[in-house]
């Protein structure tokens, strides 16, 4: 996604902001929006400013937010694989050395597990806060994106160019929970037992949504 301004968030004329390039990751935070890009961190506010958030210098290539704590944030970037924030993103610290190839997807675990999960060249799971890392499995077949249950550790949704998949054991193994006929290009697991995935349909159809209430 190429963007030079990334929402909308007022009617009125449109705002100065930066080039965002290509955004890899998006975070909601307090009023606004944290916007990791690989040009930078930025902070969409509800007034549709954007700022770039803290002094870091440098493009991120996945970001994720503490389940339990908001302004405890994780990130990876081209030259140092994990990041820690405490304050959201103002300041950083290197937590962990883990090869020289960033995640291009970070999720939290559950609130108050400690666990993070990264994709990289498969499935890998930290049980530290991303100090050490494991890979815990292989991507489903032309994965687009990852996400991991809030509530319970060890499920993940993979969406995929051919539908949604989960596993229950870190990535180890897989399993399809639909058979779409497009892509499954968004999933975002919610904290009462269901989860909401988009699909793109093809044939100029456009997006749908599906709303599913299965344990995770």
């Amino acid at each position: 996604m190429r963007f030079s301004f990334l929402l909308a968030l007022t009617s009125s004329a449109a705002l100065a902001s930066p080039d965002l390039g290509h955004i890899q990751s998006l975070v909601a935070q307090g009023p606004g929006v944290l916007v990791a890009s690989d040009t930078g961190l930025y902070f969409a506010g509800h007034d549709g400013r954007i700022v770039q958030r803290g002094t870091r210098q440098g493009g991120f290539s996945a970001l994720v937010a503490d389940r339990a704590d908001p302004q405890r944030l994780y990130a990876s970037t081209p030259d140092t694989p994990v990041l820690r924030s405490t304050n959201g993103g103002r300041q950083w610290q290197a937590v962990s050395g883990l090869g020289a190839k960033p995640f291009t997807i970070l999720s939290a675990g559950p609130a108050g597990s400690d666990i993070l999960y990264g994709v990289a060249d498969g499935i890998y799971r930290s049980a530290d806060e991303g100090r050490h890392w494991t890979r815990s499995g292989d991507l489903p077949e032309k994965t687009i994106t990852v996400a991991a249950s809030p509530t319970t550790a060890g499920t993940l949704f993979a969406g995929t160019m051919t539908g949604l998949v989960v596993s229950r054991d870190d990535g180890a193994t897989w399993t399809r929970q639909s058979a779409g006929k497009g892509p499954t290009t968004l999933v975002e697991p919610g904290p009462g037992g269901g989860f909401l995935s988009f699909a793109w349909g093809r044939g100029c159809r456009g997006w749908r949504s599906r709303v599913r209430r299965r344990g995770h």
